[in-house]
């Protein structure tokens, strides 16, 4: 993201720390692994950022990542979501 021009102000290795650091921090826009493992998901931190408002959310995942539904993704309240490997350009 850096060398596309975005400013990345914080990485989180487990759900609850991008819950606290998005709380803290309140960034312009949350990019989430939706396969996040901890006892937070990214979709439970994307549910949860969406409805206090904090930022808006775009979620990614891969193909074997258990995330297949736009249902599911619609819920989490994210504004987008892009499949993994994520390229530049």
């Amino acid at each position: 993201l850096s060398t596309l021009g975005y400013s990345v102000i914080a990485e989180a290795d487990n759900g609850g720390q991008a819950l606290s650091l998005a709380r803290s921090l309140k960034p312009d826009a949350l990019l989430i692994n939706a396969a996040l493992s901890s006892s937070l998901s990214g979709l439970d931190v994307s549910r949860t950022v969406s409805t206090e408002r904090i930022a808006p959310v775009i979620l990614y995942a891969g193909s074997g990542d258990p995330v297949d539904t736009l249902a599911v993704i619609d819920a989490s309240g994210a504004i987008g979501f892009l499949a993994k490997p994520l390229r530049a350009g």
